[in-house]
């Protein structure tokens, strides 16, 4: 790959995480008040996930469809970034079942993602439906969430191990990038989002911030892999 490529490669990484992370703001970027539907948080509980229900509730239907937009119509950009990633990795072995993990993880995505806003959206209709026609909107609730958790987990599980073994090279000093470059591996850039930003999570700022964590994350790692000179391509054995 040549140096221009791979640097459009990264720059495709870069626009896609902020992309990524300004849908993910729109779309789960809300402190929940719980108190203030009852309905969900207290008479459903039982039946639904009353954490998911209440937590799009204070956004518009527009804000939440946005919020599936931005991330569906730029998961593209995260897949050419893979092919800066490859040309980052230098030992062979093992280098197709990183991209692998990383590529399964953008293809799950969309889906995942877009779970938030029919789960959001379904919630919202719950509260104007009358209590007796209220058994088949819970069960399609709940297939929703079902759809949400299988591939939100699967895309995230894929992305964080397809990434802690990029960590894991680095630090071995089979990449292209300084061992310190683990610094903004997306999985320990992550940890530290979650780590500052839960206990914090009452004001809206953390709460934006730790709704984009992963994407914040990839974009932290994007960004510095432009900037962080990296040795010369030349794949090892091993």
């Amino acid at each position: 790959m040549t140096a221009q490529k791979h640097k459009l490669s990264l720059i495709a990484g870069v626009v896609a995480a902020l992309s990524w992370c300004l849908a993910d703001m729109l779309l789960v970027g809300f402190i929940p008040r719980p108190e203030a539907f009852p309905l969900l948080s207290q008479q459903l509980a039982p039946q639904i996930d009353s954490e998911l229900a209440v937590l799009m509730l204070d956004g518009s239907p527009q804000r939440l469809l946005w919020g599936v937009y931005f991330a569906t119509f730029s998961v593209v950009l995260y897949v050419l970034a893979l092919f800066g990633v490859w040309d980052f990795l230098t030992a062979r072995r093992g280098r197709a079942a990183i991209i692998f993990l990383l590529l399964l993880g953008y293809a799950l995505s969309p889906l995942g993602h877009a779970g938030f806003a029919y789960v959001g959206l379904q919630a919202q209709s719950l509260l104007r439906i009358p209590p007796e026609f209220l058994d088949a909107p819970v069960a399609n609730f709940n297939l929703f969430v079902q759809l949400l958790h299988a591939h939100w987990v699967a895309s995230v599980g894929a992305s964080a191990l397809g990434w802690l073994a990029v960590a894991v090279l680095t630090v071995a000093g089979k990449t292209r990038l300084p061992r310190w470059a683990v610094c903004f591996n997306p999985v320990p850039v992550a940890v530290l989002i979650v780590l500052v930003c839960t206990p914090l999570r009452n004001h809206l700022w953390a709460t934006l911030i730790g709704s984009a964590t992963f994407n914040i994350a990839q974009l932290v790692f994007f960004a510095s892999a432009l900037l962080i000179p990296a040795r010369p391509a030349a794949a090892t054995p091993d």
